[in-house]
Order: structure tokens, then sequence, then C-alpha cells
């Protein structure tokens, strides 16, 4: 799926501040006639960064990295809740490389159970999925 236009900003430049606009051609031939504003025009460091960490990411291929250890995560998670007989309240859904953990109202207070799961997970060292309640 690719979006009409899609603004990105840290992340590619490996935390350094930039953003990033990018979009279809037809959205940026209407673009190209309106204001733009540059708060760091020439703050080079940051381009830097990007160009570096985008072609690690390139090399390394990063995106199927973390689309496969996003899967294990996912799969994981579910297999464990069939297996604990709590697949019926909680489940790990939505992209391989951004899944989320939803809790059934039925099971308890969502935001609670969300809470009890982030701390085992951060006291076993693991940045686990995205919540939702």
């Amino acid at each position: 799926m690719t979006p009409d236009l899609a603004c990105y900003s840290k992340a590619f430049a490996n935390g350094m501040p930039i953003s990033l606009l990018t979009g279809r051609r037809a959205i940026w031939s209407y673009s190209r006639k309106r204001y733009s504003s540059y708060n760091v025009w020439g703050e080079a460091l940051s381009l830097a960064a990007a160009v570096a960490t985008i072609h690690e990411m390139m090399e390394r291929n990063v995106p199927a990295y973390l689309a496969a250890q996003g899967k294990k995560l996912k799969d994981g998670y579910n297999a464990l809740a069939k297996e604990l007989g709590i697949d019926g309240y909680t489940r790990c859904s939505g992209f391989d490389c951004r899944s989320l953990v939803s809790f059934d109202a039925s099971a308890g207070q969502p935001l609670e159970l969300k809470s009890y799961v982030q701390q085992e997970l951060i006291k076993r060292g693991i940045s686990g999925p995205g919540f939702t309640t």
C-alpha cells in the first residue's frame, strides 16, 4: 500500500532532527505552487545521518528483519495465549512489523491488564508490541 503523501521524521536519520515529506508526483506538482518553510535549512549533520541510515537499512534489509522478528513475537504471543487457554481474552494482531496486543474487557480492566503485561515484559528485558485497550 502506497500513500498519496507520507511524512517521516527522526527515525530515518537514526534519531537526528529531520523530517521528510514524500508522495506521488501528482501531489508534488500541486505542492510546488505552495509556500514551504524550513526550520534548519543549512544543517547538514542530520542529512548525513539520514543518508547513512538509509544505506544501512537497504544493505541489511532492515524492514524484512523487523517483519520476521515481529512475526515471531506475534505468533509466539498467540500460541502462548492459546496454550494457557486465554486466547479468547487476548490476542496479538496487526502487521508483522507493527503488531498490537489487545485484551477483552471480559477478562478484566484492559488498561490494568496492559500495564501488567508491559511490566512483566520489561522485567524480562523485552520491548514488546504495542498495546490497545
